[in-house]
């Protein structure tokens, strides 16, 4: 999010486990979320925060839940009340994993019905925006996100990119529905929110319904590489902890009327220059 912000905003960027490169506008530390004083963003004397952690493994989430809920709802439940004492407004990062899946798309009005550990607690953490913060609150759902991938964090397109290239088999559902966005449209949707008075809840979906097989089929294209290393496989063929939800397409009608988040094939082509100019 900080490679897209204008120089001309003053930001207080703090991390738990990552190193941010400072800037001239941007101020960084390194803050735990959880148990950490927040004495040096009281000082800061923000406008927004920009509440964008969590321990977004679903996995993870499943194996480790009080530590996921300490994280996702404990720290969410410090920083509004952080955002309530300066009179600050406050954007929470949550997921399309909120949905169960079984009534796509979902529009910003539809209600939360997790099936997983981490959308559970994401919903949770929403309702203490929403209820807490009805003026000063914003829900900002993402989908499956694409892009260069950064802090030695391999991500889906990325891995995809790099086994192809690599001429390895690629296995990816064909029965699971997103509606990915690149992350630098969703990061870009942010600051444009965080500049306007907006409150409530918005879909940061991008334009094109996908299975994660048709991703790779686009990417393969792109590469002019093997299609036949697409391999097909389903929800039921992965031994994961926790459920995974088939269709969590958003609608995003409220974002749309603003901003307009391209598509997966509009995309591409521009996260792959990106790519091979940071190779």
């Amino acid at each position: 999010m900080l490679e897209t912000a204008t120089h001309t905003s003053e930001i207080f960027a703090v991390s738990h486990q990552n190193n941010i490169q400072s800037a001239s506008n941007i101020i960084t530390a390194s803050l735990d979320l959880v148990s950490s004083s927040f004495d040096a963003i009281i000082d800061f004397k923000p406008d927004v925060i920009y509440h964008l952690a969590a321990m977004s493994s679903p996995e993870a989430c499943e194996r480790s839940p009080d530590l996921a809920k300490a994280i996702t709802v404990g720290a969410t439940g410090r920083l509004v009340e952080l955002a309530n004492n300066l009179g600050c407004r406050l954007i929470f990062t949550s997921t399309d994993l909120v949905f169960d899946g079984e009534n796509a798309p979902y529009n910003e009005f539809a209600k939360p019905s997790p099936i997983n550990m981490y959308g559970k607690q994401k919903a949770v953490a929403e309702k203490i925006v929403l209820t807490t913060m009805p003026e000063n609150g914003v829900i900002v759902r993402c989908p499956l996100m694409f892009g260069r991938s950064v802090h030695n964090r391999v991500n889906f397109t990325a891995g995809i990119i790099r086994k192809l290239r690599a001429r390895e088999p690629v296995y990816l559902f064909t029965d699971e529905y997103r509606t990915p966005a690149w992350g630098r449209d969703v990061a870009a949707l942010l600051w444009q929110i965080g500049a306007s008075d907006s409150s409530g809840v918005f879909h940061a979906g991008g334009a094109e319904r996908l299975s994660r097989f048709e991703m790779g089929e686009i990417i393969c294209a792109a590469l002019n590489a093997d299609r036949s290393l697409l391999i097909d496989s389903q929800r039921k063929d992965v031994n994961s902890s926790a459920d995974r939800p088939r269709d969590c397409s958003l609608e995003s009608s409220r974002t749309n009327a603003e901003l307009s988040l391209p598509g997966f094939c509009e995309r591409l082509q521009q996260l792959l220059s990106e790519l091979e100019k940071h190779s």
